[in-house]
């Protein structure tokens, strides 16, 4: 069975994800700069967590989450060992590995990035960029107004949870701090539901992990987006290929906490490598040149294998000493699907100002769960490294402010499918392919309506910026190829030569007839498959990108919670599409084709960013031309056309499945 599921795992790797990763998982901004890396994939595989007998599992998110009170912003943390602690502990989203430390009240604190200006090139940051300093984080500035990030927090404080005439429920909001008796029962100290679903009388339950009903409201979860920040991705010459913020947005529902019965579930009841638990203390050493520790535990995935990741094997449960492990191990741990939780701080009130418990900091701590203990407590998952000790049915007072990792549930279905052909289907990449000519680098796209746009007219040999615009199989596969940096006006300089060769992963170039029977032949809800449209993206909808939206085999307007469709096939016309749409719509499995201009040598025709849509295919015609798909998006028109092949055109490519 456990086969089974790594199998089903990996070959069905978008399962229950909603967005696109695009960055590789296994080096980050200030972890492992000593790795090299020529492509990043964009498929994660998924590990699921059993958190019952009868077979349900969840995957967890990617960090802790974390929370700025000024912007009403959600977020996970980039990496899972960061925290914001007091201050002192380690990193936040955007922090390097020489982190610039300043004096706050006397305190060395931390600063996080909050930004990276990717315009403004600075060989003295470890990004090659400007990297933009936001404001000091620390779990003690709580406050409606601070503008950094927390993540502690009391429990059930989702900023949802008030209802209407409940003055049992007076704190619900992230920021809040408050240990003062107010005199209410049964809920002494104000945090989450005081009763169950039925408000009083005949109420069995104040828990938050109810599937449905007010108290879930209190689950950080349930009513919030949530957003997920990607590593910023390196080659072996510190060179950044993949810029770090890049993010997916989580719309609400997704994310739940885990009850106390799937905490014990997930660290004691299963079994994992024929162990009687799935857990192991670590000290984790990372960073540049393993530099930097933190405590945790790790928790491992249920098709965990130490064989399969080349790792010896750690000691399992409560009973085993710290287990040391460096950053390479941990990558190679983190890539099998293993969870680490940081030891965490504890926040209260000491004399009415907020106190971070230090004793926690680095030898253990908790994480709460969804199960209320009584009016005045709740249940968690508490940890002793030093004293190897683990209970999943510890309780505290709500008003203490401890972390929270997530999780969503897991569900074995078909990833989104696109036939081209009556016996093929495959999975279409989630954008296009750029080259980077000054480090021979290939990679997808961070996002699916990203362009180089008037930059592909400085395509050189040593051009160290992107390009997406590519001469007819100029993939520079072979040594005697044409180079995909190729400004050749001359057509028969090139030959075919497969991008996906190039980028692996048996990635490859659609043909022209599957081209054809994708966008002619198949029918989608009994029409066309695709749509015209004006993509709207970025912050206030402000940046557009005009293309064509495909829709996979077995797309549903409904299933993707859209109740007005967008009209279909060539000639519906140009149709708007805002962000939230969009995210709908990738998460259901649609693909992006933006316009791209096309060029001719070093010279760009702008007319294609709106007006018209070019993709080659591998499919020669002649000596000097090859086939192309052609959209007139303004003409409202579609042909299965042919052109030159020293015209530079985008590429999208395919993998079968």
């Amino acid at each position: 069975m456990k086969n089974m599921k790594r199998i089903l795992s990996l070959l069905l790797g978008l399962v229950a994800l909603f967005g696109t990763v695009n960055a590789d998982t296994k080096n980050g901004c200030d972890r492992y700069y000593e790795s090299a890396i020529k492509f990043i994939v964009d498929t994660p595989v998924v590990h699921p967590f059993s958190i019952n007998a009868k077979g349900a599992s969840v995957i967890f998110s990617k960090g802790n989450l974390q929370y700025c009170p000024a912007r009403s912003e959600w977020r996970f943390a980039l990496r899972q060992f960061d925290r914001v602690g007091n201050g002192k502990s380690v990193y936040g989203a955007y922090a390097p590995a020489n982190l610039t430390a300043i004096g706050v009240n006397d305190n060395v604190t931390t600063v996080f990035y909050d930004s990276i200006d990717y315009s403004t090139p600075d060989n003295n940051s470890p990004t090659g960029f400007k990297m933009i300093k936001g404001v000091p984080c620390n779990n003690l500035y709580v406050s409606k107004n601070y503008a950094g990030w927390i993540d502690l927090f009391p429990w059930a404080t989702s900023g949802h949870g008030r209802r209407v005439g409940d003055e049992y429920t007076q704190f619900f909001y992230p920021y809040e701090l408050n240990n003062t008796d107010l005199g209410f029962n049964p809920n002494t100290y104000g945090y989450g539901p005081s009763f169950g679903e039925g408000h009083g009388a005949g109420a069995t339950s104040n828990d938050i992990d109810s599937k449905s009903g007010t108290n879930r409201c209190f689950d950080w979860g349930y009513r919030n987006t949530i957003r997920e920040f990607f590593d910023c991705v390196y080659d072996g010459n510190n060179a950044l290929l993949v810029s770090a913020g890049d993010s997916t947005m989580y719309r609400p529902g997704i994310w739940r906490t885990l009850s106390t019965d799937e905490w014990t579930y997930i660290l004691i009841t299963r079994e994992v490598e024929g162990k009687d638990s799935a857990f192991t203390y670590v000290r984790l050493q990372y960073g540049k040149n393993n530099s930097d520790t933190i405590t945790g535990i790790l928790i491992y995935p249920d098709d965990f294998s130490f064989s399969e990741t080349g790792v010896a094997m750690l000691p399992f449960g409560a009973n085993y000493a710290i287990s040391s492990i460096d950053a390479s191990t941990f990558e190679a741990l983190e890539e099998a699907g293993v969870v680490f939780l940081p030891s965490a701080t504890q926040r209260t009130l000491s004399n009415g100002v907020p106190s971070i418990n230090a004793d926690v900091n680095g030898l253990g701590g908790a994480y709460w769960s969804a199960s209320a203990y009584d009016g005045a407590k709740a249940n968690n998952v508490w940890f002793n490294i030093l004293g190897r000790g683990l209970a999943t049915n510890n309780n505290n007072a709500r008003y203490l402010a401890y972390p929270v990792r997530l999780v969503q549930d897991y569900t074995v279905s078909e990833p989104p499918a696109f036939s081209v052909s009556a016996t093929q289907k495959v999975k279409i990449a989630s954008s296009n392919i750029q080259y980077q000519a000054s480090t021979n680098t290939w990679r997808f796209a961070t996002n699916p309506y990203d362009r180089c746009m008037a930059n592909n007219a400085s395509a050189a040999a040593n051009y160290e910026g992107w390009i997406d615009l590519f001469g007819w199989g100029a993939s520079g596969v072979k040594e005697d190829d044409v180079k995909p940096y190729s400004t050749s006006a001359t057509s028969t300089d090139y030959s075919w030569s497969d991008w996906g060769t190039a980028i692996g992963g048996s990635w490859r170039t659609p043909t022209s007839e599957e081209w054809t029977y994708l966008l002619s032949t198949r029918q989608v809800n009994g029409g066309a498959g695709y749509s015209y449209v004006t993509l709207k993206y970025g912050p206030a909808d402000a940046d557009t990108a005009t293309g064509v939206l495909i829709y996979p085999d077995n797309f549903k307007w409904a299933d993707a919670g859209i109740t007005t469709p967008l009209q279909v096939g060539a000639t519906a016309g140009l149709q708007v599409v805002q962000t939230a749409t969009w995210n709908a719509l990738s998460n259901a499995g649609c693909v992006f084709l933006p316009g791209c201009a096309s060029r001719m040598g070093t010279t760009i025709n702008p007319d294609f960013y709106s007006q018209y849509v070019y993709y080659w295919s591998a499919t020669e015609n002649g000596t000097e031309k090859a086939d192309n798909v052609y959209f007139n998006i303004t003409g409202k028109t579609i042909e299965f056309t042919n052109s030159y092949r020293h015209y530079g055109f985008p590429v999208r490519l395919i993998q079968n499945l």
